[in-house]
């Protein structure tokens, strides 16, 4: 009897000191097992974030989640040379220093404000809340990756935190940049111009061409009496416009401006063809001419529009003012300068 007494006690005191190691280990497992989840979960956070942000990289104006846009919102034509770094894709290339635009949540952006910063500012108003984010854009010239860092809080007890060592989820996740369509023109243009120009020129003739070039008097600085393409009226100007487009006036119907847009030269492709001769401001006018033509070109009766540029014989002057030339490209109407 009195044996197994003692046996009773034994195992008493045997499984008052193992029960508290299993209990601990078990609870160690248990937020180690959710300290993974929280690992992956914020990788894959990240991950996508990156994903998006490159993909939706070539238009600020998409929507990095579905990458939708309006058709006559987008960047500058041509804002992969100039304004795809803080100062400039030239500069890069004169000091072959990397571009890296690094963007944290809850800066503000203003007008001034980088293409770039921007379009990170936009991708991490996507990120969902119980987020630290830091998002980065390397430019390396033919190179360009974005990188995005969260950070999320996970608390641990006291027991298990000093052998994590934090109470803090860091994940870094990163996507390159790609411009399929960017790609496969240049890589048509090339194609299509470098035999030609292999074939028909040799270096030396290569070398005259280019330094006739640069010897050539601007058109600018010439008298106006010297100018072969100048007109004396809108009307001359475009009669010599749907000749050159081989296209016919028409009238479409507006809602939002006025009742009629007057296309100058429809072409055989749809392309809309306005002709204006002279200087030209942003006025009140031209304001209204802008926007039917952003209108039927959002609804789709025409395919594209583009505003050709005469000489005014008479001053000889010509061109978009700096302000409409940039509300022109900005809306994506093409602007062709016949100088």
């Amino acid at each position: 009897m009195r044996r197994i007494e003692e046996e009773q006690g034994s195992f008493t005191i045997e499984a008052s000191l193992v029960f508290p190691i299993i209990f601990i280990t078990t609870v160690s497992l248990l937020f180690m097992s959710m300290y993974v989840y929280q690992k992956v979960v914020t990788y894959s956070t990240a991950a996508l974030i990156a994903e998006r942000t490159a993909f939706a990289w070539n238009n600020s104006y998409s929507n990095p989640v579905t990458g939708a846009f309006y058709i006559h919102e987008y960047d500058n034509l041509y804002w992969r040379n100039f304004d795809d770094s803080v100062s400039g894709i030239f500069q890069f290339l004169f000091t072959y220093t990397p571009t890296e635009v690094k963007f944290t949540a809850g800066e503000e952006i203003s007008r001034e404000s980088s293409l770039p910063r921007k379009k990170l500012a936009k991708a991490i108003q996507f990120m969902p809340d119980g987020y630290k984010a830091r998002i980065t854009y390397t430019h390396h010239l033919f190179d360009r990756k974005i990188s995005v860092q969260l950070r999320s809080s996970f608390k641990f007890p006291a027991f298990v935190e000093s052998f994590i060592g934090n109470d803090t989820v860091d994940s870094l996740a990163s996507s390159k940049v790609i411009d399929p369509v960017e790609f496969i023109r240049n890589i048509n243009l090339t194609r299509t111009y470098l035999p030609l120009i292999t074939k028909e020129l040799n270096i030396p003739q290569i070398n005259d061409l280019l330094k006739k070039f640069r010897n050539k008097t601007s058109n600018r600085d010439l008298p106006v009496d010297n100018y072969s393409l100048s007109f004396e009226s809108h009307a001359k100007a475009k009669i010599y416009l749907q000749k050159l487009v081989k296209g016919r006036s028409i009238n479409i119907r507006t809602e939002e401006v006025g009742k009629w847009r007057v296309i100058d030269a429809l072409d055989q492709d749809k392309i809309a063809h306005q002709a204006y001769f002279g200087s030209k401001i942003k006025d009140k006018d031209l304001a209204a001419q802008l926007m039917k033509d952003i209108e039927i070109l959002r609804k789709g009766e025409v395919n594209g529009i583009v505003w050709h540029f005469f000489r005014r014989k008479s001053d000889g002057s010509i061109g978009p003012s700096e302000s409409l030339e940039k509300e022109l490209l900005k809306k994506g109407i093409v602007i062709i300068l016949h100088d």
